[in-house]
């Protein structure tokens, strides 16, 4: 499991701006939590700042990491076509990730 998986699965969302990592609901971090961004600050700006897939790639990507089509996630509206654009430099796995999450999956 990345390191961005693991602040995903525990309910934060996480970006990037420049060298900076931006985490919201910011009232949730705690000391540990925060601690543990230190640690792991270089593997998640790396994983932040991966150069962008092509949604269909992206799509491809995803669709194999979940065993299913490609067209099963948009049918299904697991995955949106503006989700393939947004999501472009999203690690292919965090987004299966979400989805198996999802109770629908």
């Amino acid at each position: 499991m990345t390191a961005l998986t693991q602040l995903i699965g525990k309910g934060f969302e996480v970006g990037a701006d420049g060298d900076k990592i931006l985490i919201s609901p910011a009232k949730n971090l705690t000391d540990d939590i925060r601690q543990w961004i230190r640690d792991h600050r270089s593997e998640l700006l790396a994983e932040l700042q991966r150069p962008k897939m092509r949604p269909h790639a992206l799509l491809v990507r995803v669709s194999n990491l979940l065993g299913c089509s490609g067209d099963y996630l948009l049918k299904h509206g697991f995955l949106e076509p503006c989700d393939l654009e947004e999501q472009a430099a999203t690690d292919p796995w965090v987004l299966a990730e979400g989805i198996r999450r999802d109770p629908r999956w």
